[in-house]
């Protein structure tokens, strides 16, 4: 199982969510999936917010297994509120999903390493409490009744839906909008790809004209010209890209020349002050998912790439960990995968991707020396490398 500084199994997620305000526990239990991306198993989901009640921070972290060392959940712990604290938070609450079997996780040793590690840090306290069958425990006050959450949250669930945010019902339902058996699509791009001779990655990217037009083209595919539509709802994509099309790209982020210049105007639009916020962004997000999950897996490695911290940019911390895990299995040397997977893991806040990008300026992108050419691996065969374990 992967490590980074003893936090293991860890989905963070920094917000840029719509204002919504929470007054109780059980609506912010109500609001962890909408927040993660996903509805979370075996896990304690930890919030922060600032001192003025803003929302800060939402990280997620597997509850111990019985043959893990108890330092090390605690470890876990220390990471995700340091997270917390180095982005600004005042207070905390937290939120725990036990297994189905009660007598697998001593739930009371939990909330007390939990409430150990809080105040050791400066943050207040505000609530702990466990989600088992649809029912709210307010673990601090073991004595008060159980709350159904489906009908004291149906307000604030009704408020996500509202703002467009929605959840799958697991990570695996999340992963699958990234990763999956090959679709008709896949199949196409591999063959063409392996049909064209070595040279054919070289050529698509051989000057900057040509670098350009993948840049302009995919960015196009990403915003198109009628994305935003009447009230600031953008309109559902329709169609996919052609096989050649899609090649292309795959093939072509490789290289640093197209793959940064897409991804500084990406946070140029979207981070910051940018001009495309809420739906637009989340249509993109969508988009670009579409692109992996049609690419075929030796050739996925840089678009992954590209959705991985485009996702973290976003604060989508789930979809960014599931992008760079999918990223690494099909190429373990990909920088920017493990660069997102490490900062999604210990909580790194997205706003240091966008500064990073901004340290440069768009024509220097563009005129970078080439660093990589495209190499592809067919999984499962011999000339592929040796995946090391990535669970979720």
């Amino acid at each position: 199982m992967r490590e980074f500084g003893n936090c293991w199994g860890m989905t963070t997620q920094p917000t840029q969510t719509p204002k919504l305000v929470l007054r109780d526990p059980v609506q912010l239990a109500v609001s962890i999936p909408y927040l993660l991306g996903f509805a979370p198993e075996r896990s304690i989901v930890v919030t922060f917010a600032a001192e003025s009640g803003r929302h800060v921070l939402t990280a997620r972290c597997d509850l111990p297994g019985p043959m893990d060392p108890p330092s090390r959940f605690v470890d876990g712990l220390d990471a995700i509120c340091e997270a917390g604290c180095a982005d600004g938070a005042a207070s905390v609450a937290a939120v725990i999903y036990p297994p189905e079997d009660s007598a697998a996780i001593d739930i009371a040793q939990v909330v007390s390493d939990f409430i150990v590690v809080v105040p050791e840090l400066g943050l207040d306290l505000l609530s702990v409490g466990t989600v088992r069958n649809g029912m709210w425990h307010n673990e601090l006050e073991p004595h008060e009744p159980l709350v159904k959450i489906a009908e004291a949250g149906v307000g604030t669930a009704a408020e996500w839906v509202a703002r467009g945010v929605a959840f799958e019902g697991s990570r695996e339902d999340l992963s699958g909008r990234v990763r999956g058996p090959d679709t008709t699509l896949a199949h196409g791009v591999r063959h063409f790809v392996e049909s064209q001779d070595d040279s054919w990655d070289r050529e698509i990217t051989r000057n900057r004209e040509a670098r350009r037009e993948l840049e302009d083209s995919l960015l196009e595919f990403l915003i198109p010209a009628d994305s935003i539509g009447p009230g600031g709802r953008s309109h559902p994509r329709l169609s996919l890209p052609s096989i050649e099309t899609l090649a292309g790209w795959a093939v072509g982020l490789a290289d640093s020349r197209v793959r940064e210049p897409v991804l500084w105007r990406l946070a140029e639009l979207t981070g910051g002050q940018g001009e495309l916020e809420g739906e637009p962004q989340r249509r993109m997000l969508d988009a670009l998912c579409v692109l992996v999950r049609n690419t075929p897996e030796e050739d996925v490695a840089p678009l992954a790439s590209c959705l991985a911290a485009f996702s973290w940019q976003l604060g989508n911390g789930a979809i960014a960990e599931i992008a760079s895990e999918y990223g690494l299995v099909a190429d373990p040397r990909n920088v920017l995968c493990q660069l997102v997977s490490d900062a999604v893991t210990r909580g790194v806040h997205p706003e240091v991707w966008v500064e990073m990008l901004q340290a440069m300026s768009l024509d220097e992108l563009r005129s970078g020396p080439r660093r990589r050419r495209h190499l592809r691996f067919r999984l499962g065969t011999a000339g592929a490398p040796e995946v090391r374990d990535c669970p979720g």
